[in-house]
């Protein structure tokens, strides 16, 4: 069952940080109709992704036939709407433009009822994720479960800044930007 589509109106989802896509092509197979667009600054994980999206979508398409019988063939020819993009997401998505941004890359319309997820939005992706839901009104929900906690970027730098070690720097990982932890005008006091 669809409850994306039935109960939230959700047409279309933008996943920022997918990976390899396993939770967009996981949604987009099991919501009929739903188109998710997967944005992953590393395209070895977006090339990956869509490589097993193919196999997946092969692979279901029989199971997903003999569950659903009253369908007519030809509806099954649109089974997968899960779409991979390589994208560095920095600050300059923040934007009430940010749906129109991103549908320049194909695959989804600005005038949809869009939702914003974000799993394992890690360190400063969690902020950006935040941010852009804040500033596009086109965004209609967000889903949001941030990890990785320790290479958010800090305002007040101290000993226990991050863990040990090498850290691929973002371009939000300035303290001074509107990313850096913490956002809110009352926990800044």
């Amino acid at each position: 069952r669809n409850v994306l589509s039935e109960h939230e109106n959700v047409t279309q989802i933008i996943d920022f940080g997918s990976g390899k896509g396993y939770l967009p092509e996981n949604i987009s197979l099991t919501c009929p109709g739903v188109k998710v667009l997967g944005i992953d600054r590393e395209e070895v994980n977006t090339k990956g992704g869509l490589q097993r999206n193919l196999l997946m979508e092969r692979l279901w398409r029989p199971l997903f036939r003999k569950s659903h019988p009253h369908l007519p063939a030809d509806s099954l020819i649109n089974l997968n709407h899960y779409f991979p993009v390589t994208l560095e997401l920095s600050a300059d998505h923040i934007s009430p433009d940010f749906v129109k941004q991103i549908a320049s890359h194909g695959h989804i319309s600005p005038n949809n009822k869009t939702m914003l997820l974000g799993l394992h939005a890690c360190g400063d992706l969690t902020s950006l994720l935040l941010q852009t839901f804040l500033a596009c009104p086109d965004l209609q929900n967000i889903v949001s479960v941030g990890c990785c906690y320790h290479l958010i970027t800090q305002r007040e730098r101290s000993a226990y800044y991050m863990t040990e070690g090498e850290h691929k720097p973002t371009p939000l990982s300035n303290p001074d930007s509107i990313h850096a932890y913490p956002m809110s005008a009352y926990l800044k006091r």
